[in-house]
């Protein structure tokens, strides 16, 4: 037999295969030359570069081994004396053995040496140069092949660790043109010391001798030696195997547990649309309708399309990549996470990049957050990609931000934009960019549509329907000075720019101190007392929206009216977030929250049917944020029938200002103010109601009401 004759994969993944008995013994067996950069020059490398090595022995195979140090000395001398205490080092490690099996390795390329069957050379590394681990095997008809890939070079990580290799044939043209070839030139530039940056030096004598030591005295010894060291290794093999068999067992009932992927009515006609796109565009679809299944389900049609490609999902924080991993699980689909949170990330990206390219894998999905996305690493390992991919931006008005572009580059031949707000606030360059980016919106569903159509399934509306109560409130005496004060101060600047600069830090940081007096004004904590002596024991699934200057009152009022509440943050660990919504979504009956406090976050994409009040403590004027927070309350769950949303809404007085101009400026904030209270009126179940409530404030300042078009998502 010859290594032509193997059946030999292109990937080797210890996942799926016994590296021992499906690579390195068949390989090893029909070679009779092996050359090998066994990584960093310790006893480790040693035995990793004996694995399985004894049929090798037998055949009078021959071994060219480069082993790697890192040294920041350049002169001569030192470089010699440093490599000789390493050599020490090793050769004292190796006397001290306690593992066998590694010990017994080591002792047969010590046989090796004796009968001149083995060469050792050490390559000096300066910091910073990365070593490739590869090898390359031939037999006697001169077939050749190499692998390449692991990054894990002790022995631990060999045998028992996951592992992943790629391998390259002689006999496969474009494999040997595009890897094998580079990989036999790129060993024997490095065996021959013509690297420019890497020196090569034989080891010496000494270690030689030393390695000798170790060495069967005799042939029988050497005949015993290999068969001890062949059972063990199988017998270490045997165990390693039959431990994931057992890891498969538990993964597959687990894929049992899944559901397959069925899409509502329109969700089925978005993901066709997509695709008469030309496979780009935003999903621009109401929150709470499902965004993320129509999405999975474009990956889904993509996988009948496309032999093989990869998919980068990108969001808005850790909680929501969680999300999407589960979700993504609960169908069936397999991925992983490339955040802070994990470590790895790279390698697992590199190597499925790797992977999919070459063929070997059909699909890899990574989640990603608009941090990592748009990192140095992250974007240079997607430039190595050589298949086609899809790019899915959740809440995709955050990659429009100038720090997050940089991850929209043109490799990705599909894009998808999620959001029922895909514009950006205040940034028409932003917005700009995406539109360029993604393209035009390839599927609109509206909230009016989610909250009035049936769904089939459940016999509900998609959306719940919504109770809205706007809650009117004054500032003190005191407040609504300084209110004035400010505005006179903002007009002043204002006149002096001769127009309104949202960049001038001068008007920013009075804008941003009015704004917190609105935002913090005292009487909101008297109105909110009131409300929960009307609530009474209803006040249940309650989100309360309030800053953190707020907080300490809030939960004053709460311990007094007996509610169990928790705290929900943006500063809190993912797994903290994770276990308060659960407990939030028992009910104080079954041992869980009345209420989840949310401060400065919790406006987007998280899931919370459970959730039924939302309490508007602190609102804001940007239509991302209010409508993400209508979002929240709307999913539907069982015991659900409506939502209801208390939205504090403070009105400052103007009695004496008597600048007409500024009095105008005034009147175009209150309108914006006003613009969120008719978005959130006139979907309700109680539009008179509320529009009597604001009746006053509408003739005081002229206000226009402006109800979006019927076909508009939010």
């Amino acid at each position: 037999m010859s290594l032509k004759d193997l059946s030999l994969k292109g990937l080797y993944d210890s996942d799926k295969d016994d590296l021992l008995n499906d690579f390195y013994i068949p390989v090893l067996s029909e070679s009779i030359i092996y050359k090998r950069v066994a990584g960093f020059f310790s006893s480790n490398a040693l035995a990793i570069a004996a694995k399985g090595i004894v049929k090798f022995i037998e055949n009078g195979g021959t071994i060219q081994l480069i082993a790697n140090v890192i040294l920041s000395e350049k002169d001569q001398e030192e470089i010699k004396k440093a490599i000789k205490e390493k050599e020490s080092e090793i050769i004292n490690e190796i006397e001290n053995l306690e593992d066998t099996l590694k010990k017994g390795q080591i002792s047969l390329l010590g046989w090796m040496i004796k009968n001149d069957k083995l060469e050792i050379k050490i390559a000096v590394v300066q910091k910073g140069i990365e070593h490739k681990k590869k090898g390359v095997l031939e037999d006697k008809e001169g077939n050749k092949i190499s692998f390449s890939g692991s990054d894990n070079e002790t022995l631990k990580g060999w045998i028992e660790n996951d592992e992943e290799f790629h391998v390259f044939c002689s006999w496969r043209e474009e494999e040997a043109n595009r890897h094998l070839n580079p990989d036999i030139k790129g060993f024997d530039y490095l065996w021959n010391d013509e690297a420019k940056k890497v020196k090569v030096y034989p080891v010496s004598e000494a270690f030689r001798r030393g390695l000798v030591k170790t060495a069967p005295k005799n042939d029988e010894k050497f005949k015993e030696l290999s068969k001890e060291v062949t059972e063990k290794l199988l017998k270490k093999n045997k165990e390693i195997i039959e431990n994931k068999k057992e890891i498969q067992e538990v993964e597959e009932k687990q894929k049992e547990q899944t559901e397959e992927l069925i899409l509502r009515g329109y969700q089925s006609q978005a993901v066709d649309d997509w695709f008469k796109n030309k496979e780009k565009g935003f999903f621009r679809m109401a929150t709470g309708t499902g965004k993320t299944e129509t999405a999975i389900g474009v990956i889904k049609q993509l996988l009948e399309k496309d032999k093989s490609f990869f998919v980068i999902i990108v969001v808005h924080g850790q909680s929501l990549l969680n999300q999407w991993i589960n979700k993504l699980k609960k169908y069936g689909f397999s991925s992983r996470g490339a955040s802070s949170t994990f470590p790895n990330w790279r390698k697992e990206f590199r190597k499925e990049a790797m992977g999919v390219s070459l063929g070997y894998e059909k699909l890899s999905i990574f989640v990603t957050t608009y941090q990592t996305f748009s990192s140095e690493d992250f974007v240079t390992i997607v430039k190595t990609l050589e298949c086609n991919t899809l790019l899915t931006c959740d809440e995709v008005h955050h990659a429009g931000a100038p720090k997050f572009r940089k991850g929209l580059i043109r490799n990705y031949l599909y894009r998808l934009g999620l959001s029922a707000t895909p514009e950006r606030w205040f940034d028409e360059e932003g917005t700009s960019f995406l539109e360029n980016y993604f393209g035009k919106t390839a599927y609109s569903f509206s909230m009016k549509r989610a909250m009035s159509e049936i769904n089939p399934a459940t016999k509900k509306t998609y959306l719940c329907q919504y109770r809205y109560h706007p809650i009117l409130v004054n500032l003190t005496i005191e407040e609504n000075e300084e209110f004035i004060e400010l505005s006179k101060k903002i007009g002043r600047r204002y006149h002096l720019l001769g127009e309104y600069d949202r960049k001038d830090s001068q008007l920013l940081r009075l804008a941003l101190k009015r704004s917190d007096i609105k935002k913090n004004a005292r009487l909101k904590i008297h109105e909110l007392e009131k409300l929960f002596v009307e609530l009474g024991d209803s006040l249940e699934y309650c989100i309360i929206y309030c800053t953190g200057k707020q907080m300490n009152d809030v939960k004053d009022l709460l311990q007094k009216y007996n509610r169990i509440y928790c705290e929900f943050t943006q500063h809190q660990k993912p797994a903290e977030r994770e276990k308060i919504l659960k407990e939030f979504k028992l009910g104080r009956e079954k041992g869980g929250y009345n209420v989840i406090l949310a401060i400065d976050c919790l406006n987007e994409g998280i899931d919370i049917p459970s959730a039924k009040i939302g309490i508007f403590l602190e609102n804001s004027l940007n239509p991302i944020e209010f409508i993400q927070r209508r979002g929240r309350l709307l999913r539907q769950s069982n015991n659900k029938k409506e939502a209801i949303m208390y939205d504090f809404i403070v009105e400052p007085s103007f009695e004496g200002l008597d600048d007409k101009d500024y009095w105008e400026k005034e009147r175009k904030e209150i309108q914006k103010e006003f613009d969120r209270f008719i978005e959130f009126s006139h979907l309700s179940l109680n539009t008179q109601e509320s529009l009597e409530k604001m009746k006053n404030i509408i003739k005081k300042y002229s206000l226009v009401i402006r109800v979006r078009e019927e076909n508009d998502v939010l």
